[in-house]
């Protein structure tokens, strides 16, 4: 019976990926059967069991801003409780911290010229007055 469990086996297996951190992963397992209730696939990373997007025989996980806390080992298992194992690794720091970085440097900045500008019309103003 299509959508079983019965004898399903793991058809593709997720690969060991390498990562820069604020990239997109996917990292994608498939059934030799159609993905649902009865034919489930499962992730796991640690304790956590963090949820993918089932598509027909295959269940991607994806992680739209990888950050280093993301690496390490991901377990895909299928209803007959075949495994596949995959390891992210990730290079860098997260990139919005650098984001928030450039933010703060841009407000500094503005300062700065609000600063000066004030200094400036207030050097003027002693200028005229005197």
């Amino acid at each position: 019976m299509y959508g079983a469990a019965g004898d399903s086996k793991l058809a593709v297996k997720p690969r060991n990926t390498v990562a820069l951190a604020g990239d997109r992963v996917v990292l994608r397992c498939a059934s030799d059967r159609q993905v649902d209730k009865n034919n489930p696939i499962s992730w796991t990373f640690g304790t956590r069991s963090p949820t993918c997007r089932p598509r027909r025989e295959h269940c991607d996980l994806v992680i739209d801003s990888v950050r280093p806390s993301d690496a390490g080992g991901y377990d895909c298992a299928d209803a007959n409780s075949n495994i596949a194992q995959a390891s992210l690794i990730v290079i860098g720091k997260h990139r919005c911290k650098k984001r928030s970085r450039k933010k703060i440097k841009k407000r500094q900045k503005r300062k700065n010229v609000t600063k000066i500008k004030k200094t400036f019309v207030n050097v003027i103003k002693n200028v005229t007055s005197s």
